[in-house]
């Protein structure tokens, strides 16, 4: 039917000899393109946030992800300072101000980002806030605005608040990636969803990534093993749908949650479910665009460079081509279906690396 919708549209090809994706030949070319890559050391495996459907149960590309309209909460929430911040401030009671959208992502918080460059304030209500955005923390009600002290947000670096649904301890961090635009200044960080927040977590060294979300979007056993609740409700949410759980989270903060209210934005759809998708760290393999295993230089530099010697019609073209090199993170590439080509290599026994040796690569290939 296709081949014959494609002859009446006056599309010209070899229609008799297809190159279709299901045939070996096919398989075998991409794999042999798979194991070059391998050799030069771009193909990596690892833990990190990616786009995750978990009405596919599969991780997806960015090409694979659509925006829809969605309605989320918009939760302002208070973490009480632990005795190291509060001794850092000199004051007897304080709490830091995190604003998300996400309700239920806060059993896995591990660490509040503040801005190194941003002045911070202590309110007379005892709440932290980044001094810039104080004036549209007073028109949201959350505080009249009287500043008690001023700081710098490397005070409170490394020093802890506590998370109030399940007592942990969050660290302060400082990121670039925390802006003044809007929320408090100071970001809910949770590393295994969300690729700034894994990418700040790393640099400070974190030994253990809390992702307690199953490929179905419900919350899994971990939940008990880290203590991500209160141990009287822990059972109520293993194996709950983590969309369902938000309400029930908001009633669990009580008082420490400040304001709640519902927005309708712009959110990540998967492409074939029309479902909303979200950030999940699974191990996944990678192609690293930013790794210098090409004659010193990276994936990206060696693009970019071969992308001027392209001619195209029109001109304009180049530009958009040349922002999506740039701007792309690692590509993503391995997905968890029953179709596809398999990513086929060998791992050691005894330390579960995977063997890139060329004489195996080529006779898979």
């Amino acid at each position: 039917i296709q081949r014959n919708e494609f002859k009446s549209l006056g599309i010209i090809g070899d229609f008799e000899n297809p190159y279709m994706t299901m045939k070996f030949e096919f398989e075998a070319d991409i794999y042999k393109a798979l194991c070059e890559i391998a050799k030069k050391g771009l193909l990596v495996e690892r833990s990190k946030p990616v786009y995750w459907s978990w009405a596919a149960r599969s991780a997806l590309a960015e090409a694979e992800v659509e925006y829809e309209e969605k309605e989320d909460y918009s939760i302002y929430v208070a973490f009480g300072l632990d005795a190291d911040a509060l001794e850092k401030l000199g004051v007897k009671e304080a709490s830091a101000v995190i604003w998300t959208t996400t309700p239920w992502t806060l059993p896995a918080n591990q660490a509040i980002s503040l801005n190194p460059e941003e002045i911070y304030v202590l309110t007379a209500e005892n709440l932290i806030f980044a001094k810039p955005l104080l004036e549209s923390i007073m028109q949201s009600g959350l505080s009249k605005g009287e500043v008690k002290k001023e700081f710098k947000a490397s005070l409170l670096e490394n020093t802890h608040a506590i998370n109030p649904l399940n007592g942990r301890k969050s660290r302060f961090l400082l990121g670039d990636h925390v802006m003044m635009d809007g929320g408090t200044g100071l970001v809910h960080t949770a590393p295994g969803h969300g690729e700034d927040d894994y990418y700040v977590c790393l640099k400070y060294g974190f030994s253990e990534i809390l992702m307690p979300v199953d490929d179905g979007g419900c919350y899994d056993e971990s939940l008990k093993h880290h203590g991500l609740f209160r141990s009287d409700v822990v059972d109520e949410f293993v194996g709950m749908h983590i969309f369902k759980a938000n309400e029930k989270i908001l009633e669990l903060l009580g008082k420490n949650l400040l304001s709640v209210t519902k927005f309708r934005h712009s959110y990540p759809f998967c492409w074939r479910t029309h479902k909303p998708v979200i950030y999940r760290a699974t191990k996944q393999w990678f192609i690293a665009m930013d790794e210098p295993k090409l004659g010193g230089k990276t994936l990206r530099q060696t693009a970019l460079k071969e992308l001027e010697k392209v001619k195209f019609y029109p001109s304009v073209g180049i530009k958009r081509i040349g922002s999506m090199i740039e701007n792309r993170p690692d590509w993503c590439i391995s997905r968890q279906r029953d179709w596809g080509v398999p990513i086929a290599f060998f791992r050691d026994k005894a330390t579960k690396e995977v063997i890139f040796d060329s004489e195996i690569l080529d006779h898979i290939a």
